[in-house]
């Protein structure tokens, strides 16, 4: 998925490195997680809430480091920041999709609310479960704006 995302933010992954032991830790905080949420609520996470939590590792532990910036365009977009908001709207979109079975159905097209976006991700103190509300507020967003009959996310 990191690849995907450098092809959109034009980075080349050359210039990327990235810490393997800190993305194994990441997947090992987010297994775990899925299991407190099992045992202690009784429910089971969706892609959208795995998708944020594994966006609130990335922005702990920054496992992305662009090693030669004079090279890259982006060096002012914080790679992690830009992989962690990435991750979330790529989970939103591909909720939506499926549940409504209609690609085009989730865009953000205001410039602005992406800057806010990531700017909040990169300077915020964000908790895990505020970036799964942040993704769960996304889809519900796009489901109120279509017009459709909310049947409950989540």
């Amino acid at each position: 998925m990191f690849e995907a995302y450098a092809k959109v933010a034009g980075v080349n992954t050359e210039n990327v490195q990235f810490d393997f032991k800190l993305v194994n830790e990441i997947n090992i905080r987010v297994d775990k997680r899925r299991d407190y949420y099992m045992i202690f609520h009784g429910t089971i996470l969706n892609e959208v809430r795995e998708a944020a939590l594994v966006a609130f590792w990335i922005l702990k532990f920054k496992p992305f480091l662009i090693t030669n910036p004079k090279e890259e365009v982006q060096c002012e977009l914080n790679i992690n920041c830009g992989f962690a908001a990435y991750m979330i709207l790529s989970a939103s979109r591909e909720y939506i999709s499926r549940k409504y079975g209609d690609d085009k159905c989730f865009s953000i097209d205001d410039e602005e609310y992406l800057q806010r976006f990531r700017y909040s991700l990169k300077y915020w103190d964000l908790s895990k479960e505020s970036m799964m509300m942040i993704a769960e507020t996304l889809c519900e967003n796009t489901i109120h704006k279509k017009g459709r009959r909310h049947v409950g996310l989540f």
